[in-house]
């Protein structure tokens, strides 16, 4: 009995370092074979020994004080008997200093208490080869031969040592991938030649989506949204690393400490490896959610593209967890502690961890994001930090005494705070606003909010905050496009309607279809405004959440925090033409655009009804030289690309602002003619979607 406590004693020590990722720097155990002769000697009786009950029963609990080895001879020349023995048949190397100082440490088991031999002293005295095997529960009385165990605690270390590499190295693996091949990817980009090579696969690759062409629109039944083929082979990618870093290279024992069998040994280490390339998934798992993603910023890679990969990663975290959780039921089962260990604390808040993880991935479908997306993003928080709390007592709980484990967690944490904080940190630096609100019909709004001086670039997009509009839900913002103030200045020249054929008599007899071509008016604008003040304005469509409550108002209280940039609009800025598709408000991520090139052509559609966000930019439109707003139809954007293509344009850049159905088009179209011509396409969407 006495034997087999003091072994499960040493047990967490043991695997300590070797399971958590402190494990590949150092192992508390190494030696192996040095470790293994202490642990397999410290339980056997010595004279000085304390017995507690019985003195002849061989189940009775006995202490050994440090200072009771010190000073026992035949221990001490056992101990280092067997590590000269044990550790030349295992062909570990080891110099005589590793052995002392091993030895300086260990050997008593306190390293304040010194034994009175050296190791060199002690292995002098053993002048011929001990041959007393000791039995179970034995006393030792002279040197002995190194028992059975040392046998078991010599292939639990080494089998816990390689385990513990595996797994951490593994975890790296997949961290590294998943965050490193962006940047790869991005990098190879800019080389010469293999730019030319990732032109001519982007209509194969990065443009067309892995499903028809759903990407932004979701796929029936609210099943999600598609990836594109580049986006499906990345999460392929880490599916394949998940799948076979799980199976690989398991190391087993013949005589193991805890497990029996040796597909009890493989089962367990299964068990621990999934939990940990779970953690492993987490840093990635809460980056790509985050606005102030700094891979973001390296690659310029869309928003919208993290977000969805940030889905993935959550199944793939969630299954790893889930394994988990079976294969410990399982092996504990089968080894007969399921019942102990299901209630112990650890157990309880690994139960937690996992199953608001499984919650997480359902309530975060399409379908719960549609029926309340502010409810879904609170809940989401909530239980994302309960899944972290959860998944850290589970492991500190467990395994005390390490501190591997949570660094996954630290790491994921020290992203989410990352985040949270530059969040603040942009909403401190420009302030509390005052915007006025202007109702401009059929669920429009026109928001206007002054002193923001923002450079002209485009592509900006803002997330703001109106506390005043629900009080109950002061922190709830949405994101929103943004167009300069000055640029919806009735100073710009005076637009004319002309419809595209027929007389304006004609047309009026065709609003279902109706189509409006602007162009400017052959004479100059008579009269402009004064210079408009620096400021941003939003237009937004009202829908069921906190913009419902929207109305005209001269003075709302309004945060701001941005701005941020979906995507880089440098490869389109560099192209010799440019083509501007939009829908409804998504007008206003376009005309900043409209301003910043030289050679653009607009296509706009509203629906019916919608006119209103016509007349509000009119102004800016009258700086487009080629424009056609459609209203209650669609852009033949099949026909528009072809007539581009023909007009000979050899870099073609397309930008797509607004409903999902119309940049999904966008996107298959730009896909298909980019297959079909030798033109070069470059392609940026921006849609607004759930």
């Amino acid at each position: 009995m006495e034997i087999r406590s003091a072994l499960l004693l040493l047990f967490p020590l043991g695997c300590a370092a070797g399971i958590g990722l402190t494990g590949i720097d150092s192992f508390e155990n190494h030696p192996f074979c040095v470790t293994a002769c202490y642990g397999s000697l410290s339980s056997y009786r010595l004279n000085c020994s304390v017995v507690h009950g019985d003195e002849d029963d061989h189940h009775a609990e006995v202490m050994t004080a440090p200072e009771c080895r010190a000073d026992h001879a035949p221990f001490l020349t056992s101990l280092a008997w067997c590590i000269q023995s044990k550790c030349e048949e295992v062909n570990e190397v080891l110099t005589t200093s590793q052995i002392e100082e091993f030895w300086e440490r260990t050997s008593t088991g306190d390293p304040t208490v010194q034994p009175i031999w050296s190791y060199r002293q002690a292995i002098a005295q053993v002048s011929e080869e001990p041959t007393l095997v000791l039995g179970h529960g034995g006393t030792i009385n002279e040197t002995v031969v190194t028992p059975f165990f040392w046998t078991v605690l010599y292939g639990t270390y080494t089998t816990l040592y390689q385990e513990g590499w595996n797994m951490n190295v593994f975890g790296l693996i997949i961290l590294n991938v998943g965050f490193g091949l962006p940047i790869v990817l991005t990098w190879l980009g800019y080389l010469p030649y293999v730019d030319r090579l990732f032109e001519r696969l982007r209509p194969y690759i990065i443009y067309p989506s892995l499903i028809g062409t759903y990407h932004i629109r979701p796929l029936p039944f609210n099943l999600g949204n598609a990836p594109t083929v580049g986006q499906a082979l990345y999460i392929a990618l880490l599916i394949i690393l998940n799948v076979v870093l799980s199976a690989i290279n398991f190391k087993t024992t013949p005589a193991h400490l805890w497990f029996q069998s040796t597909s009890q040994q493989i089962t367990g280490y299964l068990m621990y490896r999934t939990g940990v390339l779970s953690f492993a998934m987490a840093p990635l798992l809460i980056l790509f959610a985050g606005r102030n993603n700094f891979l973001q910023w390296i690659t310029n890679w869309p928003h919208a593209t993290f977000l969805l990969l940030h889905r993935w990663v959550a199944r793939l975290f969630v299954l790893q967890a889930l394994l988990h959780t079976i294969l410990a039921v399982a092996v504990y089962s089968e080894m007969g502690i399921y019942e102990v260990e299901a209630k112990l604390p650890y157990w309880a808040w690994g139960v937690v961890g996992t199953l608001f993880a499984c919650i997480m991935v359902v309530v975060s479908s399409l379908w719960f994001r549609r029926l309340s997306y502010e409810v879904f993003l609170l809940s989401h928080i909530f239980m994302a930090a309960i899944v972290i709390i959860g998944s850290w007592y589970h492991v500190v709980l467990r395994f005390p005494v390490m501190s591997g484990f949570t660094m996954w967690l630290w790491t994921a944490s020290a992203v989410w705070f990352f985040d949270r904080l530059v969040r603040v940190l942009r909403i401190l630096k420009i302030g509390t606003r005052r915007s006025k609100v202007t109702e401009i019909g059929d669920g429009y709004v026109r928001v206007d909010i002054q002193d923001v001086s923002w450079d002209m670039l485009p592509g900006k997009k803002v997330y703001v905050y109106f506390p005043s509009l629900s009080r109950l839900r002061p922190w709830e913002n949405h994101p929103f496009s943004v167009i300069p103030t000055s640029l919806l200045s009735p100073s710009h020249p005076v637009v004319q309607h002309v419809l595209s054929g027929g007389s304006e008599e004609e047309g009026s007899q065709h609003q279902d279809v109706e189509k409006h071509r602007l162009r400017e008016a052959s004479a100059r604008p008579t009269a402009t405004t004064a210079h408009s003040p620096p400021g941003i304005t939003l237009l937004i469509r009202k829908s069921t959440g906190l913009t419902k409550f929207l109305q005209t108002n001269d003075s709302l209280l309004t945060l701001l925090e941005g701005p941020y940039s979906n995507t880089s609009l440098t490869s389109i800025l560099r192209c010799d033409r440019v083509l501007l598709i939009g829908g409804g408000i998504g007008i206003t991520g376009l005309l900043p655009l409209a301003r910043a090139h030289p050679n653009v052509r607009l296509c706009w559609t509203v629906r019916q009804g919608a006119e209103c966000l016509i007349r509000v930019v009119e102004g800016a439109l009258g700086g487009v030289a080629e424009k056609e707003v459609q209203i209650g139809a669609r852009t033949d954007i099949e026909g528009v690309l072809a007539a581009e293509v023909e007009a000979g344009w050899s870099r073609i850049g397309v930008v797509a602002c607004g409903p999902g159905g119309l940049c999904d088009d966008a996107r298959a179209a730009v896909a298909r003619a980019g297959r079909k011509t030798k033109v070069v396409f470059e392609l940026q969407v921006d849609a607004y979607s759930w």
